[in-house]
């Protein structure tokens, strides 16, 4: 289960990660939104930044995904041992171990 909490915690990180470099794409293109308006910058180079912003927003996406991934692994984990119950011994049996026909002294 500790492996499980530490990939939630990595995907958590992963996720704050990817909506950092998202908020920057925004910013940036928004940027050159500007300069383009002003023709201070080719197309080409906006549309690189653009292009740069919508492989960041599908990162935060993918990010969001992995983590409800793994909290879906911890739930159905936790659901498994739920259903299992506390472990019982399992029962003996009078078959499977012969018994010795001799008679004792006495008897």
């Amino acid at each position: 289960m500790e492996e499980v909490d530490r990939g939630i915690a990595a995907a958590a990180a992963g996720q704050a990660a990817a909506e950092a470099q998202r908020d920057l794409a925004v910013s940036t293109l928004a940027r050159y939104q500007r300069l383009l308006d002003r023709k201070s910058v080719a197309p080409q180079e906006y549309d690189q930044v653009a292009a740069q912003q919508k492989a960041a927003a599908a990162a935060v996406d993918r990010a969001i995904a992995e983590g409800q991934a793994i909290r879906s692994k911890r739930a159905q984990i936790l659901a498994r041992i739920e259903t299992a119950g506390p472990r019982s011994p399992a029962p003996r049996s009078c078959a499977a171990t012969p018994r010795s026909r001799r008679r004792l002294p006495g008897s």
